[in-house]
């Protein structure tokens, strides 16, 4: 349904009637005009990958009271909202047993066909914690992998009439340009198998190798430089993979599945923010089911240059030509397990100089506050990872 002629910065209640039976009440807000140079204050929620069978959206309860409470303006979802796979191995539900849990997934198989998907999302969407954030502010949404299949990557064109396309911006106000980017359907090259990697092997820098693909790459630029022009404080990226330089060492050298995976196409962005000075950029990340705050330098492990600029400086963030905000999971079990998490954590901290925060065991939703300073709140809703006996 398209509401034409809406006010900026309004309010608005809604209600759908089928049939004499009424759905909830539901309440969304209009963005400020795009040259509002008034607007003082942007309150934003992320979230994540949220696994129906592997526990509670309590997330979503949080981020809706938030906005009833009238101190959230929108939820920005970084993808996986929905799981493809079936429900046999997960927590909250036995597959031998079904008096054990009440999470399954439905249909109760790993999804294929058009009516799957679409029974799947209903399924997700009549869960009581959804209803409530969906019905309370406006979710500003982008896909991941598992919206389709893990790992995911393009096949084949893309449609000619674009009906694919799900990159696109927000602009609120003089304060923030919003971008969020598809990093997994259009223009997403395989990525390159996970090993042992030392910076002589050029496949992960290969220029060839496509993230984003021309045309999205050529709007971020574009955007970039309009946000610039515009004299725009915040520059925001919502996507899904982990942007940063990041060595992994306990488990491969590097995340191929990440823009480490891509570094050429990385590099490229990197360029028109340097080259152009853009200052305040933001990237908001999900799917790693984990918390990360961390500087985007260009080359983490060399010491600042202060006459070239090359190189980063940990202490004082010079060379960093951007920050990275990664949002935990609302339910999805962390990467590294709950008998890992906090030797993972250390272990990362340690041998990232450009990591300033992670935290891989408590889920967690970020709320950034935008104004004249950026402001990240890491909200605590429970510990939805269920540790088994012997860690």
């Amino acid at each position: 349904v398209d509401v034409a002629n809406l006010r900026p910065t309004k309010v608005y209640y809604y209600q759908f009637i089928v049939d004499g039976t009424a759905s909830m009440i539901g309440r969304s807000k209009t963005l400020p005009r795009a040259n509002d140079k008034a607007l003082e204050r942007v309150n934003l929620a992320v979230a994540s990958c949220a696994w129906l069978s592997y526990g509670y959206f309590n997330a979503y309860d949080a981020i809706a009271d938030w906005a009833e409470d009238n101190r959230l303006d929108a939820v920005l979802h970084l993808g996986d909202y929905i799981y493809e796979y079936n429900s046999s191995s997960s927590l909250l539900w036995d597959e031998s047993d079904p008096s054990k849990g009440t999470r399954s997934h439905y249909p109760r198989k790993e999804i294929v066909t058009l009516q799957d998907y679409r029974e799947r999302h209903r399924q997700w969407d009549s869960d009581r914690d959804t209803m409530r954030m969906r019905g309370a502010l406006p979710l500003i949404a982008v896909w991941d992998d598992h919206e389709f299949t893990n790992n995911a990557f393009r096949t084949g064109a893309q449609s000619p009439e674009d009906r694919h396309r799900i990159y696109r911006q927000f602009q609120f106000g003089k304060l923030a340009s919003l971008l969020m980017l598809d990093t997994r359907f259009t223009g997403r090259d395989p990525e390159q198998p996970s090993q042992p990697f030392n910076t002589s092997d050029m496949r992960y820098f290969n220029s060839s190798r496509s993230l984003l693909g021309k045309e999205q790459r050529k709007w971020v630029r574009d955007n970039l430089l309009k946000a610039k022009a515009d004299r725009v404080t915040w520059k925001v990226l919502g996507q899904q993979i982990v942007f940063a330089p990041a060595w992994r060492f306990t488990n491969g050298a590097i995340n191929t599945d990440g823009w480490d995976g891509y570094a050429a196409e990385r590099e490229r962005i990197l360029d028109t923010i340097e080259q152009h000075a853009i200052d305040n950029v933001v990237v908001l990340t999900g799917d790693v089911h984990s918390s990360f705050a961390m500087d985007v330098p260009r080359e983490q492990f060399k010491a600042y240059e202060p006459e070239t600029g090359a190189g980063y400086d940990p202490a004082t963030g010079r060379g960093s030509l951007a920050v990275e905000m990664v949002c935990n999971s609302v339910t999805s079990l962390s990467t590294n397990g709950p008998c890992n998490a906090v030797g993972f954590d250390n272990l990362f901290r340690t041998q990232n100089r450009n990591v300033k925060y992670v935290q891989s065991l408590y889920k967690v939703h970020l709320k950034p506050t935008i104004t004249t300073y950026l402001t990240i709140h890491c909200i605590s809703n429970s510990v939805t990872e269920l540790i088994p006996m012997g860690c």
